[in-house]
């Protein structure tokens, strides 16, 4: 499957690989681009994955407890945050060193 992400170390060059195995980017978990660059959009894509259609369906928990997580975006205003989802679900931002969990995509 092609992914399009970000170069990186706030650069706005998108770069797309083929992946049988991914992070989310922050367009497929938020259906939208606000704090990550917004060539990340899928030129065929209109809206985000269905699996996370609101705050309740972002949320991961490990043990009972909801767990933050990264997504694959950098995020656009710095070098070492990337985008990520917070224990409520929403939009938040940490940095690339931070120990969070991650939620992948995969192709069967």
């Amino acid at each position: 499957m092609n992914k399009r992400t970000s170069a990186g170390y706030n650069s706005s060059t998108i770069l797309t690989t083929t992946d049988s195995v991914w992070m989310f980017s922050e367009y497929e978990i938020f259906g939208s681009t606000p704090t990550s660059f917004a060539g990340e959009k899928p030129p065929d894509k209109s809206v985000g994955y269905p699996a996370f259609t609101n705050a309740a369906s972002r949320i991961k928990k490990v043990d009972g407890s909801p767990l933050a997580w990264h997504g694959r975006s950098p995020y656009a205003n710095t070098v070492t945050r990337f985008c990520a989802v917070d224990g409520t679900g929403a939009s938040s931002m940490y940095n690339a060193n931070s120990e969070r969990g991650i939620s992948i995509g995969f192709c069967i």
